[in-house]
């Protein structure tokens, strides 16, 4: 699976790719490259809240989030216990996260893309299909 790799905004860089459909389960890979001259501190709460991930399907459409997704949003975790982490990314180190996007959006067969924005860094639309 090819990552859709942004361009790097002030020397960070976010790529996204999608594991192949498996049953109900489609899995998104969140690539984030640090190419800057210093260690870059992230605070991991849950997926939605740390980034925004943009799903359309084939006319352009934006796919809802799921009640489950919404529970993940920056406002619902603002509101609730979530765990903070820290983690350091070292100059020149990639970090991936990966997520279910099936239970993040309301996703049903047909094709997708994808794109995942954190701060003002964004990653190429990463195709996908659900059959």
């Amino acid at each position: 699976m090819a990552i859709a790799w942004g361009s790097p905004v002030g020397g960070i860089q976010i790529g996204a790719s999608v594991a192949p459909a498996r049953g109900t389960f489609v899995q998104i890979v969140i690539s984030i490259k640090n190419g800057s001259n210093q260690p870059l501190h992230l605070v991991r709460t849950a997926p939605l809240a740390d980034y925004k991930i943009a799903v359309t399907d084939s006319s352009g459409s934006l796919v809802p989030i799921s009640p489950s997704g919404q529970l993940q949003t920056t406002s619902s975790v603002g509101n609730a216990h979530f765990r903070r982490i820290l983690v350091v990314l070292p100059v020149n180190k990639t970090r991936q996260e990966r997520y279910d996007l099936t239970s993040l959006f309301d996703l049903k067969p047909g094709s997708y893309k994808v794109v995942v924005t954190m701060g003002a860094a964004s990653s190429a639309p990463a195709p996908f299909v659900i059959t």
